[in-house]
């Protein structure tokens, strides 16, 4: 079995995609990690990464693919639907590092709870991280509320 084109991969893609408001195309099919995935000849290609390659070429060993539409006000967390977008203006090339440093809390503008991170609204939590402070109040106060019910 050879490998398949990238093209041939590209036109299996294109013809599940779902267009959603945003722009995003969004690719229906199985995932790995939330991200669209499709098997060729017993092996797994991630859809995003054939998305880019159809529209700018291979993409060289050192970087990754970031999805540019991806909105932490829209997703604060865990896995969301533009992992699976494979729309070719989307996405760019990054480093590992660079990738890294955008998944870190300390570059993210929104917790996961979508409120905006600023140096007035975060604080360092001892372990190389920034937390929000609303969400750690929050947990602060629910856990004192639990304590005082336990304690009844």
């Amino acid at each position: 079995m050879s490998r398949p084109t990238v093209a041939e991969m590209w036109a299996d893609v294109l013809a599940r995609v779902e267009q959603s408001p945003d722009g995003c195309l969004i690719f229906p099919g199985a995932t790995s990690r939330g991200y669209g995935t499709i098997r060729r000849s017993g092996v797994n290609y991630m859809a995003h990464r054939i998305a880019y390659e159809a529209a700018n070429g291979p993409i060289p060993v050192e970087l990754c693919v970031d999805h540019m539409c991806h909105n932490p006000r829209e997703c604060p967390g865990g896995l969301c639907s533009h992992r699976r977008c494979v729309n070719p203006d989307h996405l760019r090339l990054l480093t590992r590092e660079e990738n890294s440093a955008l998944a870190s809390s300390k570059l993210k503008p929104f917790c996961v709870n979508g409120h905006p991170r600023t140096p007035e609204t975060t604080r360092p939590n001892g372990h190389g991280r920034n937390v929000c402070i609303e969400c750690h109040r929050a947990r602060q106060r629910s856990a004192y509320a639990a304590q005082k019910l336990a304690s009844a």
